[in-house]
């Protein structure tokens, strides 16, 4: 019995050094020195007792993160034999966000109903010419937050439930999508038309966006590059709207712009702490842009109706001298596009 117990004894004294286990508080751990001089294995002896603990740097199992400037430890043990639900992600370095919790918790903040919020009522009535052009680019812009929707869903379940603030995040991005939906659809049947066309050259640009696999890649399309870019088109309509005295459709904007900011903080945080951790990804980034740049430069042409659209909201009527107005800003529009793309990737 004795010799029993002298083996169990020995055999975890292997197991504990052969895994480099730490005492659960780091503070305890002991040295290499303390091991070295026997120490450690006298005060095992003298408690009769062997405390086993892994090192917190092993995520999603255990690692530390930042709260309030503080540094805490974060994660579970998980029973051995456990299911293995084979999620793709069970390493924070390509999902991870250094600003998580703030973002998250403005977003609860910032919550708004496009049913209650917008007085649908107030929005006054226009030509038929200007119905059917906002018609037209609420049609595009619902389009494009499909897009935004189904993209990070796809991702969602692949993510270990052990990063709970990614998919709480991600919910909410999808959640602000599924809203601005709902918004963008209302405003077009506002107008008595219903969305309007999906465009050939809309849904190529889209497509391109949602078969990429690689959530880094997919996550600097998506947040960075498209969704910084839609700020900027955002802004550009709620300031038709105000130019049209059209005060609801502008709050409409603004409000879906505000929820677009926070993904964009979510997406370029995203990449510099993937960066941080592996800066061999920068090669991704450069495949990734120079391969989105020959896809729609190889595209035929863009889209004849949503540029017309843009002309005539801006230009306030659908007079020719005012769609020329309107057409001259609608290109300034698309190199402050291009310039603010431009300082996101620097």
């Amino acid at each position: 019995m004795k010799k029993t117990k002298l083996l169990s004894f020995f055999f975890a004294l292997l197991m504990f050094f052969s895994l480099g286990a730490t005492f659960i508080k780091p503070a305890q751990a002991a040295s290499q020195k303390q091991v070295a001089e026997g120490s450690v294995l006298k005060k095992i002896k003298k408690s009769g007792e062997l405390v086993v603990g892994t090192s917190a740097d092993y995520p999603p199992l255990e690692f530390t993160a930042s709260e309030n400037g503080k540094t805490k430890y974060v994660g579970v043990d998980i029973e051995l034999a456990s299911p293995n639900y084979h999620f793709n992600f069970n390493s924070n370095n390509e999902i991870w966000s250094n600003n998580l919790e703030h973002i998250y918790e403005e977003s609860k903040r910032s919550q708004w109903n496009a049913t209650t919020d917008i007085s649908w009522n107030k929005i006054p009535a226009f030509s038929k010419e200007m119905e059917f052009a906002i018609a037209q680019i609420m049609t595009y812009l619902a389009e494009n937050e499909f897009s935004a929707l189904y993209i990070p869903s796809k991702f969602l379940s692949q993510i270990s439930p052990y990063f709970t603030s990614i998919p709480m995040l991600l919910s909410s991005i999808i959640g602000d999508e599924s809203r601005h939906i709902e918004a963008f659809i209302k405003r077009a049947n506002t107008t008595g038309l219903g969305v309007q066309y999906s465009t050939l050259t809309t849904q190529q640009s889209l497509y391109s966006l949602w078969k990429e696999e690689d959530y880094f890649k997919s996550s600097f399309l998506l947040h960075v590059m498209g969704e910084g870019t839609f700020i900027d088109l955002l802004r550009f309509i709620e300031e038709s709207f105000i130019s049209l005295d059209d005060k609801e459709s502008a709050y409409l904007l603004s409000l879906a712009r505000r929820d677009e900011t926070r993904h964009v903080a979510y997406g370029m945080s995203n990449i510099k702490h993937t960066i941080s951790q592996n800066p061999s990804v920068i090669s991704k980034l450069k495949e990734v842009v120079f391969n989105r740049k020959n896809y729609l430069d190889n595209q035929s042409s863009e889209s004849s109706l949503l540029l017309e659209s843009l002309a005539i909201i801006r230009g306030g009527n659908s007079d020719s001298s005012s769609i020329s107005r309107g057409f001259e800003e609608v290109l300034e529009l698309k190199k402050k596009m291009e310039k603010n793309r431009t300082k996101r990737l620097i």
